[in-house]
Order: structure tokens, then C-alpha cells, then sequence
């Protein structure tokens, strides 16, 4: 059987802050995220790390305006993506995120 759930998310990121949301996603479903910006001012880039329930980082790498990611998710529970603005690299944009897990 196939389950997923979809959504996108759009969320204004500034200089040095970081933005994170939380989803509950079970053991063993396929993670998508797919990126995009606009209103950029400098490098369309970011931080991203996906932390499991237990907080414990699964996944962490740079991410630019074009980008995606996929990924298992190892334990059940709420899961916690965060996007990160280096204040070297980045000053301000519009970031939108496509999320979709199925099993």
C-alpha cells in the first residue's frame, strides 16, 4: 500500500536566522523535498539539516534555490527540517520547500 503526504511551505529567511518546521513522518517513508527562492538579494543559499524524533541530525548539507533532497527517515515520529542563513553568504530571499513522504 502507498501512503504520501504533500505540501509546500514558503517562508522568508534573513541573514544569520533559521527557520525549522516539524512533521510526523513513520519509520522507512521516503522523504522529498524539492527548493526554490525568489526576492533573492545575494547567493540563493542555505543551510539544511533534517533531525530525527530524538533530535539527532540525519541529514545536513547546503542547499541552493534550484535544489532537492531525498532521504529515509530512520526512526517513527516528529521529524524537525531547518533552514539556516549563513550571514556570510546570504542576506534575504523568499524560500519555498515542496515536501512529500510516501511509504
Amino acid at each position: 500500500m502507498l501512503y504520501f503526504l504533500s505540501f509546500q511551505i514558503e517562508f522568508k529567511l534573513q541573514q544569520g536566522k533559521t527557520f525549522c518546521f516539524d512533521e510526523d513522518v513513520p519509520r522507512g517513508a521516503k522523504i522529498y523535498l524539492t527548493f526554490g527562492a525568489s526576492q533573492l538579494q545575494t547567493q540563493p543559499y542555505v543551510n539544511f539539516s533534517l533531525l530525527e524524533p530524538d533530535q539527532t541530525p540525519n541529514y545536513q548539507r547546503g542547499v541552493n534555490a534550484n535544489d532537492s533532497v531525498s532521504h529515509t527517515a530512520l526512526r517513527s515520529g516528529i521529524h524537525k527540517l531547518c533552514f539556516t542563513a549563513a550571514e556570510s553568504t546570504y542576506s534575504y530571499g523568499r524560500w519555498n520547500c515542496f515536501f512529500l513522504f510516501t511509504m
